[in-house]
C-alpha cells in the first residue's frame, strides 16, 4: 500500500478495497 494513501477519506479507502477486492475475486473466478 502507499503512504499517499492517507489522505482519502475511510469512505473513499473502503470504496477502493471494494474495488480491488471485487478486481482480485473476478481474477480468481477466471483462473479457476
Amino acid at each position: 500500500m502507499k503512504k499517499n494513501k492517507k489522505h482519502l477519506t475511510r469512505e473513499q479507502r473502503y470504496q477502493i478495497d471494494a474495488l480491488l477486492q471485487a478486481k482480485k475475486t473476478q481474477k480468481e473466478i477466471a483462473d479457476i
